[in-house]
Order: C-alpha cells, then sequence, then structure tokens
C-alpha cells in the first residue's frame, strides 16, 4: 500500500536514471531501448544526455483516453501554489481511488499506441529490447506497448524497466523497478 511520496527531481533524478541504466544493462544487455512517451522518453533523453547510452534507442507513445484533457487543465499552475504536504496528500488520495477501481474492475484502460515509420524500422532489427517507463501503475501501457512490438517483431525478447510501481497487483509489472509502493515526483510531474 503506498503511504509516501518522493521527490526524484535535479540530481535525484539523473541518480535514478543512472542507476536504472545500469541495472538495465547488467541484467539484460539489450539492443534498443525504448522510451514509452512522455515519461520514459524523459528518462531515455536523460540516459542520453548523461551520455549512458551505448545502444539504439526508440521513442513510441501509448496514451490513454483523457490525457489530453489534464494536460489542458489549468491545474498544474493551481498544483504549484499549495505547500509540498498538501500536494502529497492530494496525490495520495488520488491514488488510493485510482487502485480501487482498478481493483473493482479488474481491468484497465486500453491504450492507443502510436509508432513512426522510423521507429519501427529500429524494432525490427531489434533482439533485446527493453521498455522503460517512468511509472507503472496499471500495466496498460506495457501491455499495449509489448504488443504493438510483438506485431512488428515477433522474435524479440522484451524486458521492461521502470523507475517507480505503484499498483500492488498490474496486469504486467516491470522486471526492473527501483521502487515500489511510493509515489514519485518527477521533473514533468504538474504539482512539481
Amino acid at each position: 500500500m503506498v503511504s509516501n511520496v518522493i521527490d526524484c527531481l535535479g540530481r535525484d533524478f539523473d541518480l535514478a536514471c543512472v542507476s536504472l541504466f545500469n541495472e538495465i544493462h547488467r541484467s539484460y544487455s539489450p539492443d534498443l531501448l525504448i522510451g514509452i512517451e512522455s515519461g520514459g522518453g524523459y528518462i531515455l533523453r536523460r540516459m542520453n544526455f548523461l551520455k549512458l547510452d551505448a545502444v539504439q534507442c526508440a521513442f513510441v507513445r501509448a496514451a490513454r483516453s483523457g490525457s489530453k484533457i489534464k494536460k489542458k487543465s489549468r491545474l498544474k499552475s493551481l498544483l504549484k501554489l499549495f505547500p509540498r504536504k498538501v500536494n502529497n496528500v492530494l496525490r495520495l488520495g488520488e491514488h488510493f481511488f485510482r487502485e480501487m477501481r482498478y481493483k473493482s474492475e479488474k481491468a484497465a484502460n486500453n491504450r492507443n499506441v502510436e509508432i513512426s515509420d522510423s521507429e519501427r524500422a529500429k524494432i525490427v532489427h531489434g533482439k533485446i529490447i527493453c521498455l522503460i517507463d517512468d511509472a507503472v501503475d496499471t500495466g496498460s501501457s506495457l501491455v499495449a506497448v509489448r504488443d504493438a512490438i510483438i506485431a512488428i517483431n515477433p522474435t524479440a525478447t522484451i524486458v521492461f524497466a521502470s523507475i517507480v510501481q505503484t499498483f500492488s497487483q498490474p496486469i504486467l509489472a516491470p522486471d526492473l523497478v527501483l521502487y515500489k509502493d511510493v509515489l514519485v515526483r518527477f521533473p514533468w510531474s504538474e504539482d512539481a
């Protein structure tokens, strides 16, 4: 059960990216890293900026319906006005209700996966592909992207890595995860 919010900002974010990168390469030695936009894309781009990338990279999008509405809201500017403790309580409350709804419905939201032609060309040749996401809640994004990759390259070995897994029983959990049972505030979070 999630009961804490931690910050993964600035130097802490860089250290998390380095740690995740090292674990990925130590455990799997992938020849293709795929960042699931937007959070996984930020992580993979940061790994590249920190000069950690030794393999080919690609980016895909797995958007749930409602994502665009949330981005258009004025919530982000409002949340920045609240003290950190208030934002933490709001995050924990939202997470609790989302996980309870997920458990009661026994299903996760479908995702629309978008892969450009140039990224498809990279996926076709991947032997060991690692999907990177910032946070795994329901696991729906991992399932959708995995299925899309299998449709392009059915012989690839696919592994999953994320900085945090927040739900106790996602439909697909990451193979590598830095944190479990916490919520993480990333640089792109609405209340960062």
